[in-house]
C-alpha cells in the first residue's frame, strides 16, 4: 500500500511561488514534495539566474522532480496591442529560459483568451497567439518537455482546439483544470439564464 501511495505522490506536483519557495524547503524536503513553480507577478525580472539555479540544485539534491506554471495574470499572448504584446512575449521567454535550469516534466500556460473580447476577433487573436505559441514551442521541444495549455475562463474547448491542432506538435497539450472547468461551465449557465431574462442580477 505504501509503494503505490509513493508512487502516486511522486507523480503529483503542489503549486509553490517561487518568491516563497525557501521558505516550504524544509516541509518539500520532509514530505517528498514535487513542486510546481509557479512564477506570478514579476518573478522572472526580480530573481537572479543563481536564484533559480540554487532552487534547482537543491530538487536535484533531494531528487525530486518540478514543472513550472507560467506567468499568466495581466498577460496577453494574442494582444493587438503591440506593447502589450512584446512584454508578454519577453515575459514568457524569460520563464521558457527557465527550462535548461530546472528541466521540468512540463511548463504549465494559459491562453489569455476572454471570450467577451477576443471572440469579436477569433481569427486575429488566433494568428497572433500561434506567432508567440510557436516560437516557445520550438523551444520546448528542443529540451523535450511538454506545454501543457491549461484551461482557464474560456466558455469551452474550442479555441484550445484550434490552437492545439494548429500549432500540430508533440509539446503542445492540454490541461484540464476541473475547478476552472466549473466555473467556467457556472458562468455559461447564468449567461444563459440572463439572456432569457430569468436571472436578476441588480445590485444595491
Amino acid at each position: 500500500m505504501e509503494s503505490r501511495l509513493g508512487h502516486i505522490i511522486s507523480q503529483c506536483f503542489v503549486n509553490i511561488p517561487f518568491a516563497d519557495f525557501s521558505k516550504y524547503e524544509p516541509i518539500v524536503s520532509n514530505h517528498r514534495i514535487n513542486p510546481e513553480i509557479g512564477l506570478a507577478g514579476d518573478a522572472v525580472y526580480t530573481f537572479s539566474r543563481q536564484d533559480f539555479l540554487d532552487r534547482a540544485k537543491f530538487l536535484e539534491k533531494e531528487g525530486l522532480s518540478c514543472t513550472l506554471h507560467a506567468p499568466f495574470h495581466d498577460m496577453m499572448p494574442g494582444a493587438q496591442d503591440k506593447n502589450i504584446l512584446k512584454a508578454t512575449r519577453d515575459k514568457l521567454r524569460r520563464c521558457f529560459d527557465l527550462i535548461e535550469i530546472f528541466k521540468p516534466r512540463a511548463v504549465v500556460c494559459h491562453l489569455g483568451y476572454l471570450d467577451c473580447i477576443h471572440s469579436y476577433d477569433l481569427e486575429q487573436w488566433l494568428d497572433t497567439s500561434l506567432e508567440t505559441w510557436r516560437e516557445l514551442v520550438i523551444l520546448a521541444d528542443n529540451q523535450n518537455t511538454p506545454i501543457m495549455f491549461e484551461n482557464t475562463y474560456e466558455p469551452g474547448p474550442r479555441v484550445h482546439q484550434m490552437l492545439l491542432e494548429a500549432l500540430d506538435s508533440a509539446s503542445a497539450r492540454f490541461c484540464l483544470d476541473v475547478g476552472h472547468l466549473l466555473v467556467s461551465d457556472l458562468w455559461e449557465s447564468l449567461n444563459a439564464l440572463d439572456r432569457l431574462g430569468l436571472f436578476d442580477h441588480k445590485t444595491g
